[in-house]
Parts: structure tokens; C-alpha cells; sequence
């Protein structure tokens, strides 16, 4: 027996049907037409009325940080995309909604946060990346991760049906991110993460024909690895990789042994072999050309899911603008990660941060996001 059309899977999906508002028994509302999705056409996206679109905004990406007044902020800013997440099976408890058994594997109070948020965004007029944020599943785990538990796998599978389904009929869902940053330990290989991914792929088909799909690379979407996970089982793929590069200048503390102060942008530096690199322009247009490269050999579509450095790095403004006008030349889609961050300082992460006094806003780096924003 096939355990993807088992009993339980078809009770989530009746009633996840019936939790956006699907009937079927006389005298029922009709059916709604469903909205209209994003279409892949080649290495570019087009937007319903076949027109190309350039997707460019934030990571909403801390879970809970959201307000109900970013979505509005983020298209003022010039966004018309925003990348949140459900957490499920992951490391941080508070963040956590897996819920096994309830429906659709979600706690009820983490699955209405995220009904919100969702809204919050596509009332606003954003498009919405959905993605599912699971550490422990995508290889943080050695004991259970979705490779050696079928059981886990099974429940991960059927989460994700019963999330397509709910969300069949909201609008201005751009994509589905089926695991975000995968990172299976050995002896696991990428053509088994591929695997994974087409298995699923061919799951969430059964419930949803229309939306496109993403799926990105090995070892936490390595840019490098995006031809490793190439699939031709479905054409409504879209292709997520990280830039946070290089490491030993957007992670600080990651520098290595060879550069005892934090790193400057522009300078040179050494990498942590001892080699001496230039950090400039065309040092990160280099830096990124494995995504262009595998987007034209491919002919696919490819966003860069999370970009940006900690504002700890010294040069970051200049870094960023030049990093985003990269995107801007190549019509690459983005999201800056990330938007708010609770408890923390001005040298972290995140446009917005709360360091227990209140929202304090980085007006520098706004500046510069705004700027990368403008159609």
C-alpha cells in the first residue's frame, strides 16, 4: 500500500478542504475559482497576465516577529515578495508547530499565527514564499531526519499536502520552499536529497497542480551544489541558494585564524586556507556567478532565498549595495534576511531590532534596501 494515499492522509485532506472554505453537499457555497499563480516560463517568472516579474523583498524570517503592519511597509519599501516560514521539527521550541496527530501535523495555535501571517502579507499585496524551516528533519538530527525515518518522512509529506491545500484558494502565493537548507550528514548523498525532493515533489502534485515548487542545494543551499539538485520531473520549479559570501566576511566570528580583526569591505583578506583574496565588487560578482551560470545552462528560474551580512561587518552598507545592484543588473529574484529580530543589538542581523526597549529601525541600511527595491 502506497502510505501517501493512506486513510489518515485523505481524513487531512477533506479537511483541510474544508477549512478554506470548500464544500461539497447540497445547498453549499460553489467553489471558488482558484487564484491565479506565477507562472515559470524559462529562467523567468511571469506574473498572471504573462508579464516578467522581478521579485525582490524581505525574509520575514524569525517566527512570531511579523506585525500587521509590515506587509503595507514592506511594499512602501518597494517589495512585492516576502519569504516566511513554518517551523516544523525544529530546534527551537518556542518556534516549533509540529504537532503530530492534530490536523495536519500543526499545533492549532501555530497554524492560526500562520494563517495570520500569511494574510498580513497577501493583503498587503506581497507575494508569498511559504517555507518549511526544519533543522532537526534536514540533517541536524542523526538519529531522525527525513532519510533514515520513514515515519517522519511520511509525516512531513502528508504536513505539506495538507499546507497546499489550505492555502489552495489564498492568493498571491508565489511558492512552496519544500526544506529549507538541507544538510543531510553522510553517507546520505545529494542524488538522495534530489530523490527527496522529486518524491515530494510528485506528493504535492496529487493536491496542487498549479503553484511552483522550490527546492535548493546541499550543505544549507551551498550556491555552488544548485546543479546537484537539478530535476526534471516537474517544470514549475523554482531554484533557492543562500549568498552569504564570502563566510569569513559576512560571519565574523567565522573569520579563521588568518585574520586576527574582523574584515573590512573593500580590502584584501585570507581565507581559511591562508590564501589572500580581494573583497570587492568583482570579487562578489564572482562569488555569485554559480547561480548565473546554473540558471542559463538549465534555462530555470533562481532566487537567492537569504541575503545580507550582520551589520557587525565592518563596510556592510557599501557590501550590500553593491551586492544588490548585482541582483538589480541580473534580474535575480531575492530576500533580504531578515526584517525584524527580537533580542538583539545594531550589529546582528535584521532591518528592524528589538533590544528590549522597543522596535529601533537601521535608517542607513533602509536607505540602501529601498534604493535595491525600487522598480
Amino acid at each position: 500500500m502506497n502510505p501517501f494515499t493512506s486513510q489518515p492522509l485523505r481524513a487531512i485532506a477533506v479537511l483541510a478542504l474544508s477549512m478554506v472554505g470548500v464544500g461539497s453537499a447540497a445547498g453549499a457555497a460553489p467553489v471558488p475559482a482558484e487564484p491565479a499563480r506565477l507562472t515559470v516560463s524559462g529562467s523567468q517568472l511571469l506574473t498572471p497576465d504573462g508579464k516578467p516579474i522581478w521579485l525582490r523583498g524581505f525574509n520575514w524570517g524569525r517566527w512570531g516577529t511579523a506585525l500587521p503592519e509590515d506587509g503595507v511597509a514592506n511594499v512602501q519599501r518597494g517589495a512585492n515578495v516576502v519569504r516566511l516560514p513554518f517551523r516544523w521539527y525544529f530546534n527551537g521550541p518556542k518556534a516549533d508547530i509540529r504537532q503530530s496527530g492534530a490536523p495536519g501535523n500543526l499545533s492549532p495555535a501555530g497554524l492560526a499565527k500562520l494563517d495570520e501571517t500569511v494574510r498580513w502579507a497577501t493583503e498587503a499585496g506581497l507575494w508569498v514564499v511559504l517555507f518549511a524551516g526544519s533543522d532537526k528533519g534536514a540533517g541536524d538530527s542523526r538519529e531522525n531526519n527525513y532519510w533514515n525515518d520513514p515515519a517522519l518522512r511520511r509525516e512531513f509529506f502528508d504536513t505539506w499536502a495538507f499546507i497546499v491545500q489550505r492555502y489552495r484558494n489564498t492568493p498571491r502565493i508565489a511558492a512552496y520552499e519544500l526544506l529549507s537548507e538541507p544538510h543531510p550528514k553522510k553517507p546520505v548523498t545529494t542524488a538522495q536529497l534530489r530523490g527527496f525532493y522529486e518524491e515530494l515533489i510528485t506528493h504535492i502534485r496529487r493536491y496542487d497542480t498549479r503553484t511552483p515548487l522550490m527546492i535548493g542545494p546541499n550543505d544549507h543551499y551551498d550556491i555552488g551544489q544548485l546543479q546537484g539538485v537539478h530535476t526534471r520531473v516537474d517544470d514549475k520549479v523554482i531554484y533557492a541558494t543562500n549568498c552569504y559570501l564570502p563566510t569569513e566576511y559576512c560571519k565574523p566570528s567565522r573569520r579563521g585564524d588568518f585574520n586576527p580583526n574582523p574584515i573590512v569591505y573593500p580590502s584584501a583578506y585570507r581565507d581559511r586556507r591562508g590564501v589572500t583574496r580581494q573583497l570587492d565588487a568583482a570579487a562578489l560578482a564572482a562569488a555569485f556567478q554559480p547561480a548565473l551560470d546554473f540558471r542559463e545552462r538549465n534555462k530555470v528560474p533562481v532566487f537567492i532565498d537569504q541575503i545580507g551580512c550582520v551589520s557587525a561587518a565592518p563596510g556592510v552598507l557599501p557590501y550590500t549595495r553593491d551586492l544588490l545592484a548585482l541582483m538589480r543588473k541580473h534580474q535575480m529574484h531575492w530576500a533580504f534576511w531578515t526584517y525584524r529580530v527580537y533580542h538583539a543589538g545594531p550589529d546582528e542581523h535584521g532591518l528592524w531590532y528589538d533590544d528590549g526597549k522597543g522596535w529601533k529601525l537601521k535608517t542607513e541600511l533602509d536607505s540602501v534596501l529601498r534604493a535595491a527595491m525600487a522598480p
